[in-house]
C-alpha cells in the first residue's frame, strides 16, 4: 500500500513535527510513504527541522518531497542532501524559498547525484550567486534531470541602501514574496 501524507498549511508546532518526525521512522510507515509534503508550515526552528530532516533518512520509499516556504537553511539543506543521498525512488524535490545559499547547493549538488530518478527539482526564490548557473549541468550532465526551476532573479547582489527605513522595507518585501501568510495567520 502506497502512503501520501500531504501536510500543507497544517500550522505545524513544534511537538506535532516532532511526532511527525517519531512516526516517519516506524516501519510501516517508512516503507510505503511514497509522498510527503509539510510546505508552507513556516516552520523557523533549525533544531526541529533538522529533526525532521534526519527522519527522512528512514523513508525508503519516498518518491516526493515537499519542504518549501519553511526556514531550513544551509545546515539542515546540507542534512537533508546527505539523509537523500542513495534515496533511488526520490523524483521530485521542492526547495522554493527555504533560506538556502551557496554552501546548501554545493552539498545538494554532490549529495544528489545518486538520485537517479530525480526529474524535478524546484528550488525557485533562495540565494545562490552565480552557482546556481553552473548547477544544472553538474547535477545531470546525461540531462536526465528533466525540470528544474531557479528563481534567477533573485541571486544574491550587493545592494545599498539610502537609510534605515529602505533597508527594512527591502526586508520586509523579501519576506512578503517568501512568506506571503504569517505563521500566526493559521
Amino acid at each position: 500500500m502506497q502512503q501520501v501524507l500531504a501536510l500543507k498549511k497544517a500550522c505545524l508546532t513544534k511537538e506535532s513535527i516532532l511526532a511527525l518526525a517519531n512516526a516517519l521512522k516506524q516501519p510501516d510507515v517508512f516503507q510505503s510513504l511514497r509522498y510527503l509534503d509539510v510546505s508552507e508550515n513556516y516552520i523557523q526552528s533549525e533544531e526541529v527541522m533538522l529533526t525532521l530532516i534526519d527522519s527522512l533518512k528512514y523513508l525508503e520509499a519516498l518518491e516526493y518531497l515537499d519542504l518549501s516556504q519553511n526556514f531550513v537553511g544551509d545546515t539542515s539543506a546540507c542534512a537533508l542532501a546527505k539523509s537523500l543521498k542513495g534515496h533511488i525512488n526520490i523524483t521530485n524535490l521542492r526547495l522554493d524559498c527555504v533560506q538556502i545559499g551557496p554552501v546548501a547547493l554545493s552539498s545538494l549538488k554532490y549529495h544528489l547525484r545518486s538520485c537517479e530518478k530525480l526529474a524535478n527539482l524546484s528550488m525557485a526564490e533562495n540565494y545562490f550567486g552565480q552557482q546556481a548557473l553552473e548547477f544544472a549541468a553538474v547535477l545531470h550532465p546525461d540531462g536526465k534531470l528533466v525540470f528544474m526551476f531557479l528563481f534567477l532573479s533573485h541571486i544574491r547582489r550587493r545592494m545599498t541602501f539610502r537609510n534605515n527605513l529602505d533597508r527594512s522595507f527591502a526586508k520586509g518585501v523579501w519576506l512578503t514574496q517568501c512568506f506571503p501568510q504569517h505563521p500566526h495567520t493559521c
